[in-house]
């Protein structure tokens, strides 16, 4: 609900994907409503296309996320592209696969280390884009290095969502 308030709070012309912004003058006709356009589609089937910048041959809790929501979508009539390096094991009804190629283990300071791709392959996904109407694009690890950046890059017309995973052993506060 919380979100849907803030999408209401803007009027949104149906037919030309463009919004009146008070910040932005009130007869600002001109700014894409992309983000405006994909909360309207909250109702209906929607085709998303995730991303996650880790090997999926790897567990991780990454993927498992991006693994876990892309079941529920699937299971709630919207339709999931999962894009990311390696090979999927798990099999999920359903859900389309579309793999970039092979990845390399890189170590970071703090002593983890991830299966990566710098240079995606991302030949497959020019296909489907071309082809399909992506309502969002959702980006696990938005500024990993990879098919993050490419999408960021090459989708400017189609809204994003991103999610910053972290783990910390201990607890955060924000007040």
């Amino acid at each position: 609900d919380s979100i849907r308030s803030v999408f209401t709070q803007r009027r949104v012309s149906k037919n030309s994907h463009t919004t009146n912004c008070p910040a932005l003058g009130e007869n600002d006709r001109t700014r894409p409503t992309a983000v405006v356009h994909a909360a309207t589609n909250l109702e209906k089937h929607m085709k998303i296309l995730m991303s996650t910048p880790y090997s999926l041959n790897t567990p991780g809790g990454v993927n498992h996320q991006a693994l876990m929501l892309s079941k529920e979508l699937i299971k709630n009539s919207h339709e999931v592209i999962l894009v990311g390096p390696g090979t999927m094991s798990e099999i999920i009804p359903g859900l389309q696969f579309i793999s970039t190629g092979k990845t390399f283990a890189f170590a970071f300071a703090h002593g983890s280390t991830a299966n990566i791709q710098i240079f995606p392959d991302t030949s497959a996904l020019k296909k489907i884009l071309a082809e399909q109407r992506i309502d969002v694009i959702h980006l696990h690890e938005p500024l990993m290095p990879g098919i993050n950046w490419w999408l960021l890059r090459h989708t400017p017309n189609i809204p994003k969502i991103g999610t910053f995973h972290a783990y910390h052993p201990f607890n955060l506060r924000y007040f």
